[in-house]
């Protein structure tokens, strides 16, 4: 299956719009039966001592706040503004984080069903700003026709913004190996890739000599 980015379209409704605020609830909702954030969580507290992390798309925050709570000092991107209900030693970064995400030096970064939105330029663009991490943990759509089928068992139960979206997304998804490639960080990188059975793929990333 050819990757293909196509724009989504909780992407472009207004945050306080009802349909935009189902879909999220919806999201929320995958990604607990996914269990990406607790994937995170748990191989960060088994391979990395506790520092500095940044989560590139945020979203409510739930990630970042578990996070802190196992005391990491954690600051969040997205464009949306920081959730009211955020532990306030979380920081928040508001826009592009293209654009801002060279300010920070957290060694670790981490980021769930963000990186299939972008384009392979975006993607190495992306790459280059994260090369001089150590660490790097992400959990993503499986790109597969197993992912896709999955993914329509779901109809029933989510809103009709989430069910264009969740099918964009697993056709802009990746393969086993691919992720590494489209960031450009191979050399001097260790990756480690997992496929799950409810179509994701979860990578874990160090570079060489680093968490030995």
């Amino acid at each position: 299956m050819k990757r293909e980015v196509v724009p989504e379209i909780l992407d472009e409704l207004d945050g306080s719009d009802p349909r935009a605020l189902r879909s999220r609830r919806d999201l929320r909702l995958i990604n607990a039966l996914m269990g990406n954030e607790r994937w995170i969580v748990r191989e960060l507290a088994r391979r990395a001592s506790a520092g500095a992390i940044a989560e590139l798309g945020a979203g409510h925050g739930e990630l970042l706040q578990a996070l802190a709570e196992k005391g990491w000092d954690c600051g969040g991107y997205d464009l949306q503004p920081k959730p009211a209900k955020l532990n306030s030693g979380i920081s928040w970064a508001q826009g592009d984080f293209f654009e801002t995400l060279g300010d920070d030096r957290a060694p670790i970064v981490v980021g769930s069903l963000i990186l299939h939105h972008f384009e392979d330029g975006q993607l190495q663009r992306l790459g280059e700003l994260l090369a001089s991490r150590q660490c790097l943990v992400f959990a993503e759509p499986l790109r597969s026709s197993l992912a896709l089928a999955e993914g329509y068992t779901l109809f029933p139960f989510v809103n009709e913004v989430t069910r264009h979206d969740m099918i964009v997304s697993i056709r802009a998804g990746f393969e086993k190996g691919e992720l590494p490639r489209k960031l450009g960080l191979i050399d001097g990188w260790r990756w480690m890739e997992r496929v799950t059975l409810r179509g994701g793929l979860r990578s874990f990333a160090v570079r060489e000599g680093v968490f030995n």
